[in-house]
């Protein structure tokens, strides 16, 4: 289905999580520093920032602490990490792993140069990726969540067969609001009334959707649908210009902040939803219904 996936993180869709619109022309990496959790277990920050452990605090069972009294390392030679501080000499996602009392995780810190305006927090194309297996880090299901479903690397494309989830890295569901961009070409469907989607907010038979048919161009061709506790719940669609043609590929965008939700192909929006209240964040992938798409 993918050739390429990217997840970018808009400072200023952070500054709404923080309620802090105010500061947003001034806004630099400290102004996004929050609490870590094991659920949203990440930090944000520019290149080359001495971030403050002693003012960076972490809850778990343990408590509330400040992470100077956890034990943080990294074998990444971008990462310097001192008694009190911590410093990344690169952009990237840096998985920093953290030790205190019985309590181990990871947390990961993403940075962007100080002039940049969004994070990456996913980026991949596949290329130079051998035929056959997964990537490390992604989970295959089917699509009623389950153990099954078919998908591999196949000419440097994500390829999903019909009835499958694939999903991203987990650390993504840490995160609420983000934009994601990704290139689809659906190469076969037992109908056209079939489709693939992007998933967001996902946990299993729980998530949001853009999802194309075939025949992409039906009154239903493109939708925002819920799925919620197994059932499905639509209340959004379009029509897009055309069918989807099989030798054509088509850039998705899902702009994902709070409870709106707005989906583009090819750079024309297609849906703007504003009631997506029902899931505040999951994990991230695509699927395919009764269709081929890579």
């Amino acid at each position: 289905m993918i050739k390429k996936v990217l997840v970018l993180l808009l400072i200023a869709s952070f500054i709404t999580i923080l309620g802090d619109w105010s500061v947003l022309e001034n806004v630099t990496a400290e102004t996004v520093h929050q609490t870590v959790t094991s659920d949203r277990n990440h930090v944000l920050a520019d290149v080359n920032e001495v971030i403050d452990l002693t003012t960076l605090r972490v809850q778990g069972v343990f408590g509330d602490i400040f992470m100077d009294a956890a034990n943080i390392s990294s074998a990444n030679p971008d990462v310097t990490i001192t008694d009190t501080t911590i410093t990344i000499s690169s952009k990237g996602v840096f998985p920093i792993s953290f030790n205190y009392q019985s309590t181990q995780m990871t947390i990961y810190f993403f940075t962007k140069l100080a002039s940049e305006t969004e994070y990456v927090i996913y980026e991949e194309d596949f290329t130079g990726m051998p035929n056959g297996a997964l990537p490390s880090g992604y989970t295959l299901y089917n699509n009623l969540g389950q153990g099954g479903g078919s998908a591999a690397i196949s000419n440097e494309r994500l390829m999903l067969s019909p009835s499958t989830i694939v999903l991203f890295p987990s650390y993504l569901s840490s995160f609420t609001n983000y934009v994601i961009d990704t290139d689809m070409r659906m190469t076969a469907a037992t109908n056209t009334s079939r489709w693939t989607s992007v998933l967001f907010r996902y946990s299993t038979e729980n998530y949001f959707q853009m999802a194309i048919r075939n025949d992409a161009s039906a009154a239903n061709g493109v939708e925002f649908a819920k799925r919620i506790d197994g059932g499905w719940n639509v209340p959004a669609t379009a029509a897009y210009t055309e069918a989807l043609n099989p030798a054509s590929t088509y850039h998705l965008n899902i702009d994902v902040k709070d409870t709106t939700i707005v989906e583009s192909i090819n750079g024309t929006e297609m849906i703007h939803y504003d009631a997506a209240f029902e899931f505040t964040h999951g994990r991230i992938g695509v699927q395919a219904d009764n269709v081929t798409v890579y």
